[in-house]
């Protein structure tokens, strides 16, 4: 009997040992807290040919452009409206909601791209968990910074136009033609006038009051709220769609992203202020006012429910407001100096906007093959303590201090995105000169030319060296990386824009429309 026990436990070791090896295949060993990740080939980033990144990329630029130059045409055409003119604040919501907008949906187009490289969509549940949670994100942040958006604008009008306003007023409420004089302008300024002649402008009478302040704040954030709705959904089901397809999302969604949320954020805005204006006064705005604080309340405990997006709502939020500010002193400097070029306004908007779609193209695949693995960068985390008898085993891992910031893959996709982003600039460039709507010479368009291929360099630069260095420092390009990139491109895009005309005015050429 001992001989055949002996078989029996022989057997049970040998099934046993098999089943060990069959779940060790399955379930891979947690590698070590400290140890580095595995080496990955330093070219795995672009696998497709130069004739796929062509035909994926110049669409989506061409599309980037067509929804810019739609942006600037509808601001210029809604500019025009009675709504505008009579609670003028707005027109300094526009920039600032634009730029703030623009960023939030940038990062969601960064995140839902990671996540599907990373093959999170491929489940059904994760993937509705995941959309659930980027959308709730979404709302809460555009809630938040619609609100601050709203508060600001309302303070900056409140101050450049104070004298200008109780002049006006003080004119309206004398009833005369000849100049205000100082007494009745303090009078108005303080709200007080004349017994017996009450203040029939509506507009005026309740010019800078919390009337209108609650009407502007809310106004921006429904436009906020809903503009996001939209686009949100729409990006998170193209990203999907690109993914059953086996097309890239960083380079199909993310361009859409950079462009038309202008356009659709520009649209609902100016229909909820004209819809708005009629009941200016009334309390309804203070009502809404408090809908929408309590449906940014909802949002923000549904994100802090996601178990995916969770950590995201608590940082992010400086290089937003940083963004705003460099974005709008960057306007300011146009605004200033527009009417100095004849034709800067034609041009301005393709030129700052297709450089930082680039930039976000080439961006969001690098971010994405550094979450997915496809490649290794130096981080700070990554010069943690190991044992002295370990030290030096892998350091062939990591890129050495002076490849930090070099390039990690091929030169395919920064040469793609700079050779067709030039095509499109310069393209536009002549389509105006061929329909008469710009006339220039040779001096102009060579100087249009290098400075605007330069430009496209340096926001591809900036863009790739930003993401390595905020991935460095342990932060997540997909949320800190584009707000800075894209305002600092903008900001430099007009700068080179200047010197293009001045350059061009120097060599005797004279542009005008």
């Amino acid at each position: 009997m001992r001989p055949s026990i002996e078989g029996d436990d022989a057997a049970g070791a040998k099934v046993e040992d098999e089943a060990a090896a069959s779940r060790a295949e399955l379930v891979p060993p947690e590698p070590a807290r400290d140890a580095p990740p595995e080496p990955r080939a330093e070219n795995d980033v672009l696998p497709t040919s130069w004739t796929s990144a062509v035909l994926q990329t110049l669409p989506m630029l061409l599309l980037a452009a067509v929804g810019l130059l739609l942006s600037g045409r509808e601001l210029d055409r809604i500019s025009r409206w009675g709504v505008f003119r009579a609670v003028d604040k707005y027109l300094i919501l526009v920039p600032i909601m634009m730029n703030l907008k623009g960023n939030l949906e940038l990062n969601l187009s960064l995140r839902m791209s990671t996540a599907a490289n990373m093959g999170e969509l491929d489940n059904r549940r994760t993937r509705q968990v995941l959309v659930r949670g980027n959308l709730a994100l979404l709302q809460a942040q555009a809630l938040i910074i619609a609100c601050v958006a709203g508060a600001l604008s309302f303070a900056m009008g409140h101050d450049w136009r104070g004298a200008a306003g109780a002049g006006a007023a003080a004119s309206s409420v004398a009833g005369t033609s000849a100049a205000p004089n100082a007494t009745a302008a303090t009078l108005v300024s303080r709200g007080i006038h004349t017994p017996g002649r009450p203040n029939v402008d509506r507009a005026l009478r309740l010019r800078n009051g919390y009337l209108e302040f609650f009407m502007i704040v809310a106004v921006s954030m429904m436009s906020a709220s809903l503009s996001s709705a939209v686009q949100g959904t729409c990006l998170c089901a193209l990203v999907v769609w690109s993914r059953r397809l086996r097309l890239d999302p960083d380079q199909s969604v993310v361009p859409i992203a950079g462009s038309l949320g202008d356009l659709i954020t520009l649209t609902v805005l100016a229909l909820l202020a004209a819809g708005m204006l009629p009941s200016e006064g009334s309390l309804l705005s203070l009502a809404l006012f408090v809908v929408l604080i309590g449906l940014c309340c909802v949002m923000v405990f549904m994100t802090l429910r996601n178990v995916y997006v969770h950590e995201l709502f608590g940082y992010g939020w400086t290089p937003l407001l940083a963004a705003a500010v460099i974005s709008s002193v960057a306007g300011l400097l146009l605004d200033r100096n527009a009417e100095k070029y004849d034709g800067l306004a034609l041009v301005a908007p393709v030129v700052s906007g297709l450089p930082g779609v680039a930039a976000a193209i080439l961006t969001s695949t690098l971010s994405s093959a550094l979450h997915t693995g496809r490649v290794v960068a130096a981080t700070r985390s990554s010069g943690a303590y190991e044992p002295l008898q370990d030290a030096g085993a892998h350091a062939d891992r990591y890129p050495p201090a002076s490849r930090r910031f070099t390039p990690l893959c091929d030169w395919q996709l920064p040469l793609t995105l700079l050779v067709c982003t030039s095509l499109v600039q310069i393209g536009y460039l002549i389509v105006l000169w061929l329909t008469g709507s710009l006339v220039f010479g040779w001096q102009f368009a060579v100087c249009f030319t290098v400075l605007s291929v330069l430009l496209v360099c340096i926001a591809l630069t900036l863009g790739y060296t930003l993401c390595l260095l905020l991935w460095y420092f342990d932060y997540d390009p997909d949320t800190s990386c584009m707000p800075y990139v894209t305002s600092l491109v903008d900001a430099l895009s007009e700068l080179f824009l200047f010197a293009a005309f001045a350059a061009a005015h120097a060599l005797g050429d004279r542009v005008s429309t």
